[in-house]
Order: structure tokens, then sequence, then C-alpha cells
């Protein structure tokens, strides 16, 4: 009977040490700032309580508390991830509001552009009202033939009797310094990017649009270098000339001060001459009269 009791009595002090245990790892699990996910919490003390029944099983067991807690942490750091990316984008999304929206126009209408980009396809709405003389149907349209790099032969024609017209091209050929001017001002635009034909190339393919080839591209390369180096040229001769002239001017201006100075410097002479001569005329006149005033 006392052998009984004594077991029950060890059996008691082990349970009460083993709730101890748990408690403290409770509260070192709080002091530390760990959260117990509710899903793992009873299985979290029965893992704990084997440990300390079972010393020989801790260290798996403790790994698979490291596990938990990992897992934990991990979830806890993809929510404040979450927060930083959700803030990033609402900053985001403020700066983008700063910027007026592309659909808002910011053109002039005061200034009017030389050229604009068009849909074929655009003409015939606006044709769709307007009837042929010869067949008395509305079936005017535009057709585009004839490219010239990007220069295009533009011709008015009736669908329905295949009459024509009118024919002109896309950009000025009667005047010489303004002959295929769309192609000139490409290639000058694409050559003050730093860009090539390749990229040329490109922006035509990506419009749907006739590229234009190599060899034109390279010759009004060199038209436009020409004009560049004349320009330069022109520029420089100007910047000479000026020189040249304010320095014939700055030269002048001198002469012209030199020649003044010399002049008030003769002026100033003479009036000191003329002073002079009248002081020996007055030391005359008082002579004169002192031997007057001796003889009388």
């Amino acid at each position: 009977m006392s052998e009984e009791n004594l077991c029950f009595s060890e059996i008691c002090n082990l349970v009460n040490i083993t709730e101890g245990v748990i408690e403290n790892q409770k509260v070192g699990h709080q002091k530390e700032g760990v959260c117990v996910h509710p899903k793992f919490r009873k299985n979290h003390i029965q893992i704990d309580s084997d440990s300390t029944l079972c010393p020989e099983n801790s260290g798996a067991m403790h790994a698979e508390n490291s596990l938990i807690m990992h897992t934990e942490n991990s979830i806890s750091n993809d929510g404040s991830h979450s927060g930083e990316k959700e803030q990033y984008f609402n900053a985001s999304a403020n700066k983008f509001q700063m910027f007026p929206s592309p659909s808002t126009s910011t053109f002039c209408a005061s200034e009017k552009s030389s050229y604009v980009l068009m849909n074929n396809d655009m003409w015939s709405s606006l044709l769709c009202n307007i009837k042929c003389d010869e067949c008395d149907m509305c079936t005017l349209d535009v057709e585009c033939n004839g490219a010239y790099g990007f220069s295009t032969k533009i011709e008015l024609k009736c669908r329905n009797c295949k009459k024509l017209f009118n024919s002109v091209f896309s950009s000025p050929r009667d005047d010489d310094s303004k002959c295929f001017e769309a192609n000139k001002k490409l290639v000058e635009a694409f050559l003050k990017i730093g860009k090539g034909h390749a990229a040329l190339e490109l922006f035509s393919m990506a419009i749907g649009i006739h590229a234009m080839d190599k060899k034109t591209f390279s010759k009004l390369k060199g038209y436009d270098e020409e004009l560049t180096k004349n320009l330069h040229a022109t520029i420089v001769g100007d910047r000479k000339s000026n020189e040249e002239r304010i320095r014939t001017e700055e030269q002048e201006q001198k002469l012209r001060t030199e020649e003044q100075i010399l002049r008030t410097e003769e002026r100033e002479q003479k009036l000191r001459i003329e002073e002079r001569e009248e002081r020996i005329r007055i030391e005359e006149l008082r002579i004169d009269e002192q031997k007057r005033k001796d003889l009388i």
C-alpha cells in the first residue's frame, strides 16, 4: 500500500512538473512575441508535454516546433510584404494622377501642322455622301499607289465607273527645295535621335506603311549631312564675318577716339597760344602807357 501511495505521489509530482514546464513554455513564447495559430495550439501543447515526458524525442519535437514557428513567421512576413506592395502601388497611382491624361489634347489650335498621320479607310467615310458626276453614285474613294519612300501618289477615283478625277503626291514635288519633303523630314528625325535605317524600317512595319529602302535612306542621309555641313559653314562664316565686322568697328571707333583726342589737344594748344599773345599785347599796352606818363 505504501508503494502504491509512493507511485501515485510520484505520478502527481511528474504531472505538476509537466504542467509547469508547459506554462513556462507558453509564457516564454508570449514574451518572445511568437503567435501560435489556433489550429496548432492544442498540438503545440501536446508536443511540449510529450517532449518533456520523453526526453529522447525532444530533439524531433523542437524541430517540428521550429518548423511551425518559421511557417507562421513567413506568413506574417508575407503579410507585411503585401502591405508594402499595396503601399507601393498606391504611391505609384498617386504619381500617375499628377500627370495629365493621354487623351487630353495638348495641341494648340493656332499651330497648323503640314502633315497628319491618317488611316486610308477614313477617306471612304469622308466621301461617302459625295456623288460621282459620271455615274451619279456615292462611290468616290481615294487610292494610294506608287509609293516613293514615304511620298505616296493619292488618286481620287470612282469605284463604280473607275473614273479618275485627280491625283497628287502626299508631299510637294513641284518645288525642288521641298521635293519628297516627307522622306527628308523622317530621315532627319531619326538621325537626330541617333537611329538609322533599321529603326525607321521597324517604325514603318509597326504602323503598316511602305518602308523606305536603304539606298534612299543613305542618299537622304548624305543630303542631310550636306545641309548640316552647309548650315555649319554658314554659321561659321557668319560668325567670322561678325567677328571681323566687330573688329573693324572697334578699330574705327579707336581711330575716331584718337582723332577726337588730337582735335581736343589742338584746340587747347591754340587757346594757350592765344592767351599768351593776349598777355603780351596787354603788357605792351601797359609799357606804352607808362612811357606816355613819363613824358608828361
